[in-house]
């Protein structure tokens, strides 16, 4: 009965550091998918001649997801609100949907740079910021793609080493 319960005691902390293991690994996922976005946007902007929020949702159509979804949030603000301003509500979707995404402190203060222009200037202003925060998030998407797999392999040793030692206390 002890065996049992070590190796249950083990496999759930194993289970928990690969979970707390997975915020590296869906980091490096949301930033590429920020930077496609952005740069989609950013095409819409200078090409297309789209309305902000047709563009915003044709970006967010273009990743899916909870990145998705942000970009979804910022046309249904600029839709629903007609007094609301592109930053205003980039500024909502990133605080409603933020919390989904998984991002360290400044992936969002970046994030945030990005909507400072969007519909408050004219299309080349807009382009100009748009390109600069992509250019941001790709180097920190590097970065991310770099401490991935360190990170996401230190949490799952950390759970089964952590459960391994509890077993050994209690039994």
């Amino acid at each position: 009965m002890g065996l049992v319960g070590a190796v249950l005691l083990v496999t759930a902390t194993g289970l928990l550091g690969a979970r707390a293991g997975l915020w590296y690994v869906q980091r490096a996922r949301h930033l590429a998918q920020f930077a496609l976005a952005l740069h989609v946007l950013e095409t819409d902007i200078a090409f297309g001649a789209l309305p902000l929020p047709a563009a915003l949702r044709r970006a967010g159509g273009a990743v899916g997801g909870p990145v998705g979804d942000v970009f979804a949030a910022a046309a249904r603000e600029l839709t629903a609100d007609p007094g609301c301003s592109g930053p205003e509500a980039w500024r909502r979707a990133l605080d409603r949907w933020g919390g989904r995404l998984a991002l360290a402190e400044g992936d969002r203060e970046a994030l945030g740079a990005a909507g400072v222009r969007l519909g408050a200037s004219d299309a080349d202003d807009q382009v100009r910021y748009l390109r600069a925060a992509r250019h941001t998030l790709q180097v920190r998407a590097q970065q991310a793609e770099a401490e991935r797999d360190v990170g996401a392999r230190l949490w799952r040793y950390v759970g089964v080493s952590a459960g391994l030692a509890a077993a050994l206390l209690l039994y």
